[in-house]
């Protein structure tokens, strides 16, 4: 077999006599320039590019083991996901699906790119990005990158759903959750695949927070906040209770973030700063009509739904959203699953899901406002019929 040092040195000699080719190419033939380029190029190449050739070579066919040896860094860790994509994938083509995720991965990651982030990995219909490995800015800029960038991503859904009509797609919306804090930088894998990623509470962090976006929001730990609180605007806080943490969680929606009129403009300038506005969704935004509906549901804690069935009154309905009185206290940011019908609306029952927004208390019952997160497409079409006639 082939020692790795001489398939380094055959790999570099290979390498520089394709760039002499390409170099004797582009130069005129018969000029002065030429004749001189014929002379001198080899020696030239071989002086001035031999060793980084030579290093880049030997770094993939042999690589450093500084590379598996996990740094510690201060990162900010940044998590995009599709709501409701299960529902969706279940009604339409899978061809359908695949070229709508590789243009809404395509969108993400230009984006990812021009904020100096780093696209950790692409998990079904998500994308972690992570800011502030690659480059030597101080936390609260690369913290403002994120940021920057979660507002575009959720600005270019627009782009997006265009794709989508096109396709035959319903419109898609996303999700986004952002933590910053230390993260342990690394390769994870074996001799014959690895990955590099990272890892630790912050990313965890971040998971959980994501999972508690609606359609359209950008959501912010304190931590990230407390960097970046003078460039943005954010709602009212929210203190919420996420797995492995033992207490609340504080999180803010993020409405607005200032970006430098220049790319590498320094965001301390004065005057240069634009305003950039998170857009509110249409589907959180709709007329309401009042019922009187016996509701069972179930609590659903990530991918698990409860065994225990709650029951309640749906009070009132819109598009994408309704209020319940239930008999227990529903947290805000938790998750429910319940069976839907309207004999006018559907003749049969769907399984819809919806995120607690708030919940009040009203004497020995408790009323919650609901945001549905996942509703199939005709169950949906037939909900906005029966609005509209129950108003007309």
């Amino acid at each position: 077999m082939q020692s790795k040092s001489r398939l380094v040195e055959e790999l570099t000699d290979f390498t520089l006599e394709l760039l002499v080719d390409e170099r004797r190419r582009a130069t005129p033939a018969g000029s002065q320039e030429s004749q001189s380029a014929q002379k001198g190029v080899s020696g030239s190449l071989a002086r001035h590019s031999r060793g980084a050739i030579t290093t880049a070579i030997r770094e993939i066919v042999d690589p450093s083991p500084l590379k598996l040896t996990p740094e510690l860094k201060i990162a900010t860790v940044l998590i995009a996901d599709i709501r409701g994509f299960t529902q969706l994938t279940a009604s339409n083509r899978p061809t359908q699906i695949v070229a709508l995720l590789n243009f809404f991965f395509t969108r993400m990651v230009e984006l990812i790119y021009k904020y100096d982030g780093f696209v950790d990995k692409f998990m079904g219909d998500s994308v972690m990005a992570v800011f502030g490995l690659k480059n030597k800015r101080k936390p609260r800029r690369s913290s403002l990158d994120a940021v920057r960038c979660a507002a575009e991503m959720q600005r270019s859904m627009e782009e997006v759903n265009l794709f989508a009509a096109r396709l035959g797609l319903d419109a898609v919306y996303i999700g986004v959750g952002l933590n910053c804090g230390e993260v342990v930088a690394t390769t994870l894998g074996c001799e014959t695949h690895g990955e590099y990623t990272v890892i630790g509470e912050t990313v965890n962090v971040a998971a959980r927070v994501e999972a508690h976006s609606l359609r359209g929001q950008v959501l912010l730990t304190a931590p990230l906040y407390s960097l970046v609180e003078r460039y943005v605007a954010v709602g009212e806080p929210a203190d919420v209770f996420v797995k492995g943490q033992p207490r609340p969680l504080r999180i803010y929606e993020l409405t607005s973030v200032e970006l430098s009129a220049e790319a590498d403009t320094a965001v301390e300038e004065e005057g240069t700063a634009r305003t950039l506005h998170i857009p509110r969704c249409d589907d959180r935004k709709s007329p309401r009509v009042p019922v009187h509906l016996p509701m069972q549901y179930w609590r659903v804690e990530g991918t698990t739904i409860g065994a225990e069935v709650g029951e309640g009154e749906i009070l009132d309905l819109g598009y994408y959203g309704m209020r319940a009185r239930t008999s227990e206290f529903l947290e805000p940011f938790s998750n429910i699953k319940f069976p839907f019908s309207l004999a006018m609306a559907s003749p049969t029952d769907h399984d819809i899901y919806a995120k607690v927004l708030r919940t009040s208390k009203d004497r020995n019952e408790y009323i919650s406002s609901l945001e549905f997160t996942a509703i199939p497409a005709h169950c949906e079409r037939s909900l906005h019929s029966f609005i509209d006639r129950t108003l007309a």
